[in-house]
């Protein structure tokens, strides 16, 4: 299926798909960019800049995405989190789609581990930032 551009807030999204998550990121109240930076071969569609830098990437699925996703994501030089998300915005038992996570600090290895799992909503909901009052413990 071909993208429709769409506009929201005066941004033009190239797909109304990227347009819904960015609604659903206002309607939580978290502080994105738009298209933020170029990695090597990957730009990801919004930065979550909350208590953790978290990049993310819009797809048109509904299960874990292929592996030119993944090796493409994991290839571009990007040391930060990454989350995935897919054709639906309401969240379904808690999970919001699917998070890249350095476990280098759990292992004995001098090396980035980064895993795959499921991103929980909970994750950056209820922190405290520069003691900005938007963002309260809960």
């Amino acid at each position: 299926m071909k993208a429709i551009p769409t506009l929201y807030k005066g941004r033009q999204y190239r797909s109304r798909l990227e347009a819904r998550w960015a609604a659903f990121f206002d309607l939580l109240g978290w502080h994105t960019e738009y298209e933020p930076i170029d990695f090597d071969g990957w730009i990801p569609d919004f930065v979550i800049n909350e208590a953790e830098t978290v990049y993310v990437e819009v797809k048109p699925i509904d299960r874990f995405p292929d592996r030119g996703v993944i090796d493409k994501i994991d290839n571009s030089g990007c040391a930060k989190e990454v989350l995935i998300v897919g054709s639906t915005v309401p969240i379904h038992g808690g999970l919001i789609g699917w998070l890249r996570q350095d476990m280098s600090d759990v292992t004995d290895s001098d090396e980035s581990y980064w895993i795959w799992a499921g991103g929980a909503l909970g994750i950056w909901i209820g922190t405290e930032k520069n003691n900005d009052p938007r963002h309260k413990t809960l």
